[in-house]
């Protein structure tokens, strides 16, 4: 059996208790979407675990649907897609599992859409929403889903990942030079996407609750972890929301990324 939060899910499923709604949030993008893999395979894998490992990851399997954001946000037209093939049969199994990546994209016309959906659930089909930010959904759609918090992921990433992350931060809210942020950007030019959710993960630790600062490797990195410990609220607020943006604007190509990552620094410090 799998470690929890998994292994719960894995325990509703063979009881019979699955909810048809469930809202995956914490950890990073890349744990969230290991996390939604993990559970098609429960679904789909009994029979032959290594052919439908395949065609999940192929995006080869029939009735595994999945809803991505175009252009930065999930319009009604993609929604209203999946509930028109939701409301057929399965064609190889018991059920249709659905899968919204960055479900927080979506915008009022898809999340009432996706509400009609939740409200009146189908057969055994399962609807998984992955996101990063739950606030961006509507209340109601979070209370019809069970919730699913990977947690702060931040000490399975690797060390060299966690200290470049708050070399940045530092950078932006210390008022350290900005050349020191933007030597270690251009490290990440190829794949920036690790070093954003580390930077973001780090600060919702800080306005939850606190960040352990042990997880960081660097001494000096251990002092600015302390001190952001001091300074939770608007401001640590307002840079989660500027890291959102940044990833929102790299991953669909709306800036260049060295232009992009060096621009976040620089709306960081102004937060």
């Amino acid at each position: 059996m799998k470690e929890y939060p998994f292994g719960l899910l894995e325990r509703k499923y063979r009881s019979g208790t699955l909810p048809h709604a469930l809202l995956v949030s914490g950890g990073t993008e890349d744990s969230r979407s290991k996390f939604a893999r993990d559970t098609a395979l429960m679904l789909f894998g009994e029979s032959d675990p290594e052919s439908a490992a395949r065609r999940i990851s192929e995006g080869n399997f029939a009735d595994l649907v999945r809803v991505t954001p175009e252009d930065g946000s999930i319009r009604v037209d993609a929604v209203r897609e999946m509930t028109e093939r939701i409301s057929l049969k399965p064609f190889a199994s018991d059920r249709i599992f659905v899968i919204i990546e960055e479900s927080d994209l979506m915008n009022a016309q898809a999340q009432n859409k996706l509400l009609k959906t939740l409200e009146e659930p189908a057969g055994n089909n399962v609807i998984m929403l992955l996101a990063a930010n739950t606030e961006s959904l509507r209340a109601t759609i979070r209370s019809r889903c069970m919730k699913i918090n990977l947690g702060a992921e931040t000490a399975n990433v690797d060390r060299s990942v966690r200290d470049d992350g708050m070399k940045v931060l530092s950078t932006a809210l210390f008022g350290k030079p900005t050349h020191e942020a933007f030597a270690v950007l251009d490290g990440y030019l190829d794949d920036p996407f690790s070093l954003l959710d580390v930077m973001e993960l780090f600060l919702r630790d800080i306005v939850v609750g606190g960040y352990d600062s042990g997880l960081v490797a660097d001494e000096d990195n251990r002092e600015i972890a302390r001190k952001m410990n001091s300074r939770r609220g608007v401001r640590l607020t307002a840079g989660i929301a500027v890291i959102e943006d940044t990833r929102v604007a790299l991953r669909f190509g709306r800036v260049n990324r060295k232009n992009g990552l060096r621009d976040m620094v620089i709306r960081l410090r102004e937060s």
